[in-house]
Formats: structure tokens, C-alpha cells, sequence
């Protein structure tokens, strides 16, 4: 990381970007990152690696587990749920412009809109995830007799 500092030092006033300090107790930067490329890398590749496994499966119910964890949610969650996919996938798309044409200035407002976009979505995704994981430890289902309504 001492690569890296240096140089995020000299861009950090310039560009508005957070503390590095703060990003790596966020983000648990490796320790061999060397440039602000591999800084955006290890940034989105949280973020996507979050949203694959948490936000798309509550969104599109892969399995059954999803459907009850989908009733667990309000129904504005669902809807916030889904603006948070969204912004996702732009900074997925953003990400993926910068794997095709490497640009420091873009990869800078990315790790900073990143961090803007983080600072807002962790607060209420670990709330979800609390009740969650105490809903699940409590989980009952009733057993009552359906009947057929055709």
C-alpha cells in the first residue's frame, strides 16, 4: 500500500477524494496494490461481489430461500432494493468502460462516487441484514390446510 499512498496523497485534494485511511477500514485494501486502478478493482469488485450474491438473488428469487427472505422485505425496500441494483449495474458499466480504456481522472471519480454511493447503501443493507439474520433464528411456518380454489 505505501505505493499507492504516495500517489493518492498528491491526488486526493485535486480530485475531492476521501482519506485513504478511511477507504482501506472500508474496503481492506490488499496490501500489494500499487496504483489507483487496482484501488477501483478491489472497490467495485466488493460492491459487485455484494450485490451477486445479496441484492440480485432478493430481486429475482433464484431459489426458495430467496422467496421467503423477499417476503421479509417492505415493500419500499423492494423499490429502494431495485434503485440500488440500478446504480450498481452504472458502476458496473462504468467499470467495465475503464477495463477497456484505462483513464486515472475517470478511475478517481469512480472511487469517489463509489465511496459517496457506499456511505449511503451500507447503513441500510446491514439494517436488512440484521433482520434478516434474526428473522431466519426465528423463523416459524404455520401449518394450516389449503384447499384447492379453481
Amino acid at each position: 500500500m505505501q505505493g499507492i499512498s504516495e500517489e493518492y496523497k498528491k491526488l486526493q485534494a485535486r480530485f475531492d477524494l476521501p482519506e485513504l485511511e478511511s477507504l482501506n477500514n472500508v474496503f481492506q485494501f490488499d496490501k500489494d496494490i500499487s496504483n489507483i486502478e487496482d484501488m477501483r478493482n478491489e472497490m467495485t469488485n466488493r460492491l459487485f461481489e455484494f450485490s451477486e450474491n445479496v441484492v440480485e438473488p432478493l430481486l429475482w428469487c433464484n431459489n426458495h430461500c430467496h422467496m421467503i427472505e423477499r417476503d421479509m422485505l417492505l415493500n419500499e425496500e423492494n423499490t429502494t432494493l431495485f434503485d440500488i441494483y440500478k446504480q450498481v449495474q452504472s458502476f458496473k458499466w462504468r467499470n467495465h468502460l475503464l477495463s477497456l480504456k484505462p483513464n486515472k481522472q475517470d478511475s478517481l471519480c469512480l472511487i469517489k462516487d463509489l465511496w459517496t454511493f457506499w456511505n449511503a447503501f451500507e447503513p441500510g443493507m446491514s439494517k436488512i441484514c440484521r433482520r434478516f439474520s434474526a428473522a431466519w433464528t426465528n423463523l416459524k411456518f404455520k401449518n394450516e390446510n389449503v384447499g384447492y380454489h379453481g
